[in-house]
């Protein structure tokens, strides 16, 4: 089946997380994606070490599938390039803070002076305006401002810094939904289109798990107070008698009962909250300490195989090590390898695990990967594309309007 995007190019002005995962998850889909990075330097994470052969294992796993061209933006005749490289896209992403675009002549305006319908993503911290515009940040500061943190962590303890930068990751899913949902408006006729995407609306956006109840009781949820963080003695994390963590997800009344049942706790099987119940503080500490106690007499093995058999919604916390060996994560196909060799002087034979589009399309399958690009690797294949002559092209290498590195 042809991909879902082919035929559908991009310029990728994103560095760092949050756009590179968008623009990869739509290189997967068939899309030409195509990193424009500075001469001599590219994005950020490619002099990161680790590293095969110039290319930072930040880079490798972040940026299949994509071609480079290294163009200088404040130089006349690198913006002119681009220009012209923009009349022949369908999208434009960038993720500078705002305003930078404009004045370097690349913004939404200039690009769609030379390309009518296309499709301008910027992705941001907090959005192209409102107070917090000029405000610099990371996931942290935006998840803060979201009301995500102050959720996460222990009821007497401070909050805690999630474990993967959620921000990044649901401004860079945003982004591609978007941009996708963009495309399909332009071929139905409705033109080019300007998206705003502030990570921190993005996290913002997830709070309506607890809208209903604000709005509808009043009720303010507070970390470790509410069902999903804590509260619920059959929604938490135990430690097994093997030192191991073990997830538990027992909140309806039947899956309460079979918890009870497994853990031979019988006696607590009429102590279920329902939706818009609660427990006393005593007695949800019993109840927690004597889950806990039980918990603690048997490996996490064990546990896991009773509660598949009583139908408790269990399961293993992995460690960082444990997610790539977990069964039903490779037999899903989440994951795979990509090989990163190259010809002539370079290493052959190298390999970089990748982390695969989380989707599975019946009639689709992304076709094989290639790896992240050398920094200005199509710079000369795509000018000469454009029409910019041999001469031209070298014109502008002298200049330092665009760089041809091809492998740094």
């Amino acid at each position: 089946m042809q991909p879902f995007l082919d035929g559908v190019r991009i310029l990728d002005l994103t560095q760092l997380l949050p756009g590179p995962y968008a623009t990869t998850m739509l290189a997967d889909l068939g899309a030409e994606v195509i990193k424009v990075e500075r001469p001599g330097t590219g994005d950020p994470v490619r002099p990161r070490e680790p590293s095969i052969d110039g290319r930072s294992f930040t880079l490798l796993t972040r940026h299949r599938n994509k071609k480079s061209i290294a163009i200088n933006l404040k130089h006349e005749g690198g913006r002119d390039a681009f220009l012209d490289l923009a009349r022949t896209a369908d999208v434009v992403v960038e993720s500078f803070r705002p305003g930078v675009v404009d004045r370097l002549g690349v913004g939404y305006d200039d690009v769609r002076d030379v390309n009518e319908d296309v499709i301008y993503c910027s992705i941001s911290g907090y959005g192209q305006d409102g107070p917090y515009v000029a405000r610099s940040g990371h996931d942290l500061n935006y998840i803060g401002v979201a009301g995500l943190l102050g959720l996460t962590g222990d009821r007497d303890g401070p909050p805690t810094i999630p474990g993967y930068p959620i921000a990044d990751f649901a401004g860079g899913m945003y982004a591609a939904f978007a941009i996708a949902t963009a495309l399909a408006g332009v071929r139905g006729g409705s033109g080019g289109d300007h998206i705003d995407v502030s990570m921190t609306d993005a996290v913002a956006s997830f709070s309506m798990v607890y809208l209903d109840r604000y709005e509808g009781r009043g009720e303010i949820p507070r970390r470790g107070r509410t069902t999903l963080t804590g509260s619920h003695p059959g929604y938490r994390v135990y430690e097994t008698g093997d030192g191991k963590a073990i997830t538990l997800g027992a909140l309806e009344e039947h899956f309460w009962e079979n918890l009870c049942e497994a853990l031979e706790l019988p006696e607590y099987a009429d102590d279920h909250i329902g939706p818009n119940g609660e427990l006393p503080d005593s007695l949800r500490t019993e109840i927690v300490d004597a889950f806990a106690d039980r918990l603690a007499e048997r490996p996490r093995a064990a546990w896991l195989e009773r509660f598949e058999e009583y139908d408790v919604p269990a399961g293993p916390v992995n460690d960082y090590e444990d997610l790539f060996a977990d069964p039903h994560l490779e037999a899903r196909g989440l994951f795979d390898e990509i090989d990163v060799g190259g010809d002539g002087d370079r290493r052959s034979g190298e390999s970089v695990r990748q982390i695969n589009l989380p989707l599975d399309f019946e009639r689709f399958s992304p076709d094989e990967k290639t790896p992240a690009p050398y920094l200005g690797a199509n710079t000369a294949e795509l000018l000469d594309e454009l029409g910019y002559s041999d001469a031209e092209i070298e014109t502008l290498l002298e200049a330092g309007a665009v760089a041809e590195t091809g492998d740094h």
